[in-house]
């Protein structure tokens, strides 16, 4: 049985939530949820994983959850003070 737990629009938060929630938790090892979990994850996150290996989900989600604040960071442009407009000359009209 081939189970279909993708993170799709969810944060890791929100993804480790949904799935632990699942029946699968309590029936599979730990080593086959964390392969399960992984490839679940969005594929820029998952990418973004500097191991291979997870001991725990825990530790998994620990890391996706690093990975996505890096990857919010680099989405965020970088603030800059606000520049007050100049004032723009006017003149009138010499007729006037």
């Amino acid at each position: 049985m081939v189970l279909d737990i993708n993170q799709g629009s969810m944060s890791i938060a929100e993804y480790e939530g949904f799935f632990l929630s699942h029946e699968i938790v309590n029936q599979k090892s730990e080593q086959y949820l964390i392969e399960l979990a992984r490839d679940g994850l969005k594929e820029d996150i998952r990418e973004g994983l500097e191991s291979t290996k997870f001991l725990t989900l825990g530790a998994l989600f620990q890391e996706a959850s690093e990975v996505e604040k890096i990857l919010e960071m680099e989405k965020t442009p970088p603030t800059s003070p606000r520049r007050r407009k100049r004032k723009t000359m006017r003149f009138g009209d010499p007729e006037d």
